[in-house]
């Protein structure tokens, strides 16, 4: 779809896969970074399925190939496939979470340049300035009755596969209750990854936990009571990040900045961010200014659980994922919105007139 016109380009049809299935299984439908099945860049869209990847030309929506999975241990004939959970591209490098192993192909052949296997069950990573930053840990059925298990963080250069460093961190288990529980996992071990400042931010279950510093594994501080309601990872900005609860706290420190942006979303997407702005459900899509601390409102449509607030261009793309709600949402349609200064000057003039009646 063209954003500043809204005009369809080209539609495909994929197969569905484990991914496209069990994202359904959630109430809050695709709210997970894991839940996400493709990678966009500005050559290539990349389209998880059960065990491969399919690529597709952004331009035409046309199949140009597919990479599939290497030869890997436990991926021999006869054997259950190898799924791919996630997946992130580095330059030309395709990192991918094949059961429990870390890829790294390159992104147009699909060749295999190295790849690592962790002990543990699953593994969640991040990946900036070269290298990749990786969180193991047992699923929960493996793991019954205990109050705190054992992850390991790793970081490995991506042009080599050489490890740089570990350390290991006991993470308690702690369960929620009432609602939330009830329809919302707990987030699994989960890294952040500032680039700028090169600090690692692990956050597990419905906490942030603690930040290391990405040249060594340093540990800067540790705090267990920084609470993230829904298990949503936190927005990680230049010195900063937010919480789904509004909050800001220091990167360096963990310590909470003066100010709430927000108390009590109504709504149940994950906010999306970038040095200017935070833009998440508030009842109604919402755009937070962090020039201005103000609050924009875009009044009578919906955001969906996956956030559809997409900010690109100098437009802000709004698409419709509000199919199935029963709330009163009058405007059901896509559209993109794009920033008009003097507007404020109307809100201005509407509070200052005076209607003469005769």
């Amino acid at each position: 779809m063209d954003i500043y016109t809204g005009y369809p380009l080209w539609k495909a049809t994929l197969p569905q896969s484990f991914k496209t299935k069990n994202r359904l299984q959630e109430h809050f439908t695709g709210r997970r970074n894991t839940a996400n099945n493709y990678i966009a860049t500005p050559d290539v869209l990349y389209i998880l399925l059960e065990s491969s990847c399919l690529k597709i030309d952004p331009a035409t929506g046309g199949q140009i190939g597919e990479i599939t999975t290497p030869a890997l241990q436990g991926n021999e004939p006869g054997q259950e496939l190898l799924r791919w959970h996630e997946a992130r591209v580095w330059e030309n490098s395709l990192l991918v979470n094949i059961g429990n192993y870390l890829v790294c192909m390159d992104r147009h052949t699909g060749v295999m340049h190295w790849n690592v296997s962790t002990h543990k069950d699953r593994f969640n990573f991040a990946v900036g300035n070269k290298k990749v930053f990786l969180v193991d840990y047992w699923l929960p059925n493996r793991r019954k009755n205990i109050i705190e298990r054992e992850s390991k963080i790793q970081t490995i250069d991506i042009a080599s596969g050489r490890l740089l460093w570990d350390i290991s961190t006991h993470l308690p288990v702690k369960h929620s209750d009432g609602l939330v529980a009830y329809k919302v996992h707990p987030i699994d071990p989960y890294l952040s990854y500032s680039e700028k400042q090169d600090v690692i931010l692990l956050s597990n279950r419905y906490n942030v936990m603690g930040a290391y510093t990405g040249a060594e594994g340093k540990q800067l501080w540790r705090n267990e009571d920084i609470r993230i309601p829904r298990g949503y990872p936190p927005v990680v900005l230049a010195d900063k990040f937010i919480t789904n609860s509004g909050w800001a706290y220091d990167l360096f420190s963990g310590n909470k900045a003066e100010g709430q942006l927000w108390n009590g979303l109504r709504g149940c997407n994950p906010p999306i961010g970038n040095q200017e702005s935070l833009l998440v459900r508030d009842g109604v899509p919402t755009v937070y200014r962090f020039d201005t601390g103000h609050q924009n409102l875009f009044l009578s449509s919906r955001s969906g659980c996956t956030n559809n607030l997409i900010p690109g261009n100098g437009v802000l793309t709004i698409l419709n994922l509000a199919r199935g709600c029963g709330c009163n949402y009058p405007v059901f349609t896509s559209f993109g919105a794009v920033h008009i200064p003097e507007a404020a000057k109307w809100n201005e003039a509407a509070e200052t007139f005076t209607p003469q009646i005769k």
